[in-house]
């Protein structure tokens, strides 16, 4: 019966062990979300930014001479690695939403498995009471 109390008290402190666990990557995931989501807010301001240079650059350039269509060429370069910077922002931040996921479906599986293993100590603790 002691054994049965002690492997229980064991299953319980690796259960408590992996909701910790659990804890500290929710608030890391939630943290690089964050941050994800920051940086992302920041380049879509920083792409409409360029967006809108690039709109008044190209009205002006029917009148310029060849050296504005090599600024419109250089601002359409930026705008494309602005747009590529936002494009890896948002991938980013889709599989730290997906790693958290994963972290907390294995969590729960290890719960459930930890729960059963308890039921099961507790039926053979009592199973041995009863004799």
């Amino acid at each position: 019966i002691e054994g049965l109390q002690s492997e229980v008290e064991s299953l319980n402190e690796r259960l408590r062990l992996q909701m910790e666990s659990l804890e500290k990557a929710r608030v890391h995931a939630k943290k690089v979300a964050s941050e994800s989501k920051d940086r992302q807010e920041k380049l879509e301001a920083a792409l409409m930014a360029e967006k809108v240079k690039l709109q008044a650059v190209q009205v002006d350039s029917k009148d310029q001479t060849e050296g504005l269509q090599s600024e419109i060429e250089s601002l359409n370069e930026r705008l494309r690695l602005q747009t590529q910077l936002l494009e890896r922002a948002r991938a980013h931040e889709s599989e730290s939403k997906d790693q958290q996921e994963k972290l907390e479906a294995a969590l729960m599986d290890e719960k459930a498995k930890l729960q059963a293993a308890q039921v099961e100590s507790k039926d053979r603790i009592e199973g041995l009471q009863s004799e």
